[in-house]
């Protein structure tokens, strides 16, 4: 079976892509956050 790249094919990888970098940002952030506290922490 050939998997044709039609535009609902690209439209739901660009969806998935958009998923996905999102929830990486989310987690960049929240990983950012934990620093940023574990830093108040020491330098207090």
């Amino acid at each position: 079976m050939e998997l044709k790249k039609g535009p609902l094919f690209e439209q739901a990888e660009a969806k998935a892509y958009k998923y996905l970098s999102s929830i990486l940002v989310q987690r960049m952030n929240e990983h950012q956050e934990k620093l940023a506290q574990q830093n108040k922490k020491e330098s207090a």
